[in-house]
């Protein structure tokens, strides 16, 4: 079962998540969208594993990998975000399935061990 702190400046989302990246029509990153995994959106899904049991599922990726794919998403980040003014921040939501299990894990959680 889910589990999930509640208090002020804590709060957590309960269970397993996957994020989802839209971007707009220019290729630029546009909103994200946090859900339980399992789900799927509209949208790139950003999480991967890289360990499964403790174990490495793959080699780590060479340092030019790691370099090339800094700058392409550094590429794609909206214009307001890559200037050196202060700018609105990015969207990120949450779905409705989260929002879901965190209201159904906050039930269970107040109805407290001894049910």
């Amino acid at each position: 079962m889910p589990r999930r702190k509640r208090s002020e400046g804590k709060a957590t989302w309960p269970g397993r998540k996957q994020v989802y990246r839209r971007y707009d029509d220019g290729g630029r990153m546009a909103a994200d969208v946090i859900t339980v995994e399992g789900d799927v959106l509209p949208g790139e899904p950003l999480l991967e594993p890289v360990m499964i049991g403790g174990r490495r599922l793959a080699a780590p990726p060479v340092l030019d990998r790691i370099r090339n794919r800094a700058l392409e998403q550094m590429a794609r980040l909206p214009d307001a975000l890559r200037a050196l003014e202060p700018a609105e921040p990015f969207p990120v939501t949450i779905s409705v399935r989260l929002e879901a299990l965190a209201a159904e894990t906050d039930r269970i959680q107040e109805q407290g061990p001894w049910r």
